[in-house]
């Protein structure tokens, strides 16, 4: 008897990965409804590297699942199927390092692009955007503020 459970499915990041990279406008179509912009008024998107190496050798590595530029903001869209139980921590670290990795030496600060983590995730802990808006960081769905991860 043959198992009819699917070894892969559009879960796991890399069949994710392969899916909409391979397939532009599907991603762009996607994208445009979880922003909440017209797929119309999109001017300019483009997929960009995945990985941003450390600065250091000792330091954490991270790899993107879909990083992207879109009209001027820097998105990264994660999926997650499993809860290892630091899905914030990871989410924030992901986002700081694609914020703080895109303003190029000499540029003024306020150049810095808003930069948006997009998470799906397959288990009860609900972050569906995170942002820097009103100098804070939010959980956008159920409106939790992380601050408490940073020091005043």
């Amino acid at each position: 008897m043959m198992d009819s459970k699917l070894k892969y499915t559009f879960k796991t990041d890399t069949m994710f990965r392969m899916l909409f990279t391979r397939n532009p406008e599907l991603l762009r179509r996607l994208v445009s409804a979880l922003l909440g912009i017209g797929f119309e008024s999109i001017e300019s998107f483009e997929v960009v590297g995945a990985d941003l190496a450390p600065d250091r050798m000792e330091d954490k590595f991270c790899r993107l699942d879909i990083n992207m530029r879109v009209d001027g903001r820097q998105v990264n869209l994660e999926i997650q199927v499993r809860d290892e139980g630091d899905y914030p921590e990871r989410t924030l670290f992901y986002w700081s390092r694609l914020y703080s990795s895109s303003l190029p030496a000499g540029e003024d600060y306020r150049k810095l692009p808003r930069t948006v983590v997009i998470s799906i995730v397959d288990f009860n802990r609900v972050i569906r955007k995170l942002q820097f808006p009103n100098n804070s960081i939010e959980n956008c769905k159920i409106r939790s503020i992380l601050q408490d991860l940073f020091d005043n």
